[in-house]
């Protein structure tokens, strides 16, 4: 067993499977395993998730870039960085045409067609398309 897997074995903790409030399904509901980082105190739902999440610690990034030698801690930081060499923008606006390399970066482009505001500034009510503008506006605001 290598060091990392002993680590994480050794730092799981028994949980409810069940979320709070959802109606039993008719059999026994089994404990759910969530896995606890001893460095930070994260709780995670998978041993993929925990093992992603202690390469923050570690700085084990272990999937590299063909192209320009980048690391990544996972594989799928490795195909969202791969479209930058490839150009393709896979993901299309209906209304303007506009493409995006990710999916996220399209649904937060719909959101200016639509005037969908879905993070609110708790001072001014004032509604942002990103929660990150949110927090910039923050900042400044009062």
């Amino acid at each position: 067993m290598s060091d990392l897997s002993g680590f994480i074995e050794k730092n799981a903790k028994e949980g409810p499977r069940r979320p709070p409030g959802r109606p039993p399904t008719g059999r026994q509901p089994r404990p759910e395993r969530t896995y606890l980082c001893a460095e930070c105190g994260v709780e995670l739902k998978t041993w993929k998730g925990l093992t992603i999440h202690t390469r923050r610690h570690t700085g084990e990034k272990p999937y590299s870039c063909k192209v320009c030698d980048k690391s990544f801690s996972c594989v799928t930081l490795l195909r969202t960085h791969s479209v930058i060499h490839t150009g393709e923008k896979p993901y299309g606006c209906d209304l303007c045409g506009k493409c995006f390399t990710q999916r996220s970066t399209l649904t937060v482009h719909k959101r200016y067609h639509s005037g969908e505001r879905p993070y609110v500034c708790d001072r001014c009510t004032r509604g942002f398309v990103t929660k990150t503008i949110m927090r910039t506006h923050q900042r400044n605001c009062f």
